[in-house]
């Protein structure tokens, strides 16, 4: 039988807001029991494949069925070189989850970046594997899992400008068009939560998989956790979050941006990173043996 997977987009298709779409693709009985029987879903961030040391070549070895890309991968506006290195993991992977990151959209507006990011998913080089995580919910059947997914911009108080290269490197980008990204994220989440809570007597499991760091505590360097700077990279949601219906169902939070991996539990919640870019300076010998976590080309999660 054809296996159905219902992602519902949440898309900002033009300046009033987002404009919600359903988009319902099928799968092949045979593509449903090779990625289920991996039950494993591999995960990275903050390649930054725009840099001149990767020029947009980078391979891994394959560890799972799915691949989910946190943000950050590299630039919309590099289109050519964007596509290419997505086709070649689609050729290589059931499914790949993108999110994007801050990053995707320098050198272009919001607009113009989500438009592309659209295209690429309708790219017959993509052999319909990919999937564009922007506000979007993806189901599992056969699993019992749901994976949300958005970029959960951060909110950062009116002046702070100059604490990031977004407003400068995005086009039209302002802190009040973020802090309005950083609600609208904060808003379908919440949402998206109480409905699968609601949905049956036997909710299923829920990942989270979001861009910017959903708390301040132990997802950056030492050195720059909770200064003026953070609130570009982290939001209190984690925290926030405890308190929602739907938020025991919660087994997983990915997130990237921070340049920092790590792995701690917050109540049930499993919040982990694996970003290619990561920050080891200034850290100690001490440090850097018992807190400081290198990427993990392979790292992967269980889907069972």
């Amino acid at each position: 039988r054809a296996l159905v997977i219902r992602i519902l987009h949440h898309l900002l298709l033009d300046t009033r807001g987002a404009t919600k779409s359903a988009i319902t693709l099928s799968h092949s009985a045979a593509r449903q029991d090779l990625w289920i029987a991996c039950r494993r879903l591999q995960f990275m961030s903050d390649l930054h494949l725009e840099r001149v040391k990767y020029n947009y070549t980078f391979d891994t070895a394959k560890e799972a069925s799915i691949l989910l890309l946190a943000g950050d991968i590299g630039r919309f506006c590099d289109l050519d070189a964007y596509k290419t290195f997505l086709a070649n993991q689609c050729a290589r992977y059931e499914m790949v989850l993108l999110l994007a990151g801050n990053h995707e959209f320098y050198g272009s507006s919001r607009q113009e970046g989500l438009g592309i990011a659209e295209s690429l998913v309708g790219d017959p080089a993509m052999d319909n594997k990919l999937y564009f995580m922007n506000r979007s919910r993806l189901d599992l059947p056969g699993l019992d899992i749901v994976i949300l997914g958005c970029t959960l911009h951060s909110f950062i108080s009116p002046g702070y400008t100059k604490l990031t290269n977004d407003f400068q490197r995005i086009k039209d980008w302002t802190v009040p068009a973020h802090n309005a990204e950083h609600e609208k994220d904060r808003s379908w989440l919440k949402e998206s939560l109480q409905n699968i809570a609601a949905e049956s007597d036997a909710p299923p499991r829920i990942i989270i998989a979001t861009h910017y760091a959903p708390s301040f505590e132990k997802t950056t360097h030492p050195a720059k956790e909770n200064n003026a700077i953070s609130q570009c990279f982290s939001s209190h949601l984690l925290r926030e979050v405890s308190t929602w219906s739907g938020s025991e169902l919660i087994s997983h939070w990915i997130f990237g941006h921070t340049h920092w991996n790590s792995k701690f539990k917050s109540g049930k919640i499993t919040v982990q990173s694996n970003q290619l870019c990561n920050d080891s300076s200034g850290l100690s010998w001490l440090q850097k043996k018992t807190i400081h976590r290198p990427f993990n080309p392979t790292a992967t999660l269980k889907l069972s």
